[in-house]
């Protein structure tokens, strides 16, 4: 990864648009949409994201802001969630494939995000564990999509 601030997160931009999103959460089926862009004049990316349950309720909503942190020379994501939650990961390059992962000094969760043919994935692995406690697919939808409602 580009160790310049706009450098950074041009290496990002595959992840900007809006996107319609299917996988699984803890074996569970869920949908969602997720809108990626630029802001703060291009100084940052910010995801926000809304995902639904089978039945059509919120299974969370979350933001992430993309930013350089000039201090550590390092990009940084900043995951906010509810209820109030915060985590502070610093994202890093995937080794020998494209995309990136956001890695903690504990370990306890890395989150794995990859380019896929006109679209991206997304999994959250914790701990140890053999499998992701979710996989999620972005595939591109219309600018149009509502955030507040469970995708039809």
């Amino acid at each position: 990864m580009a160790a310049e601030p706009r450098v950074a997160l041009e290496d990002l931009e595959w992840m900007l648009g809006t996107w319609r999103v299917e996988g699984r959460i803890d074996g569970q089926p869920v949908r969602g949409e997720a809108r990626v862009r630029r802001g703060v004049e291009g100084s940052v990316i910010e995801a926000r994201e809304r995902i639904f349950r089978a039945d059509g309720g919120l299974d969370y909503e979350d933001l992430s802001v993309y930013c350089w942190d000039d201090g550590a020379r390092l990009l940084r994501v900043y995951h906010f969630s509810a209820p109030a939650r915060m985590e502070r990961y610093t994202v890093l390059p995937l080794d020998g494939r494209p995309g990136v992962h956001w890695m903690r000094g504990d370990l306890a969760a890395r989150v794995v995000i990859t380019p896929a043919g006109t679209g991206w994935c997304a999994e959250v692995w914790l701990g140890t564990e053999g499998a992701p406690a979710s996989a999620l697919r972005y595939s591109p939808a219309s600018p149009s999509v509502a955030m507040n409602q469970p995708p039809s």
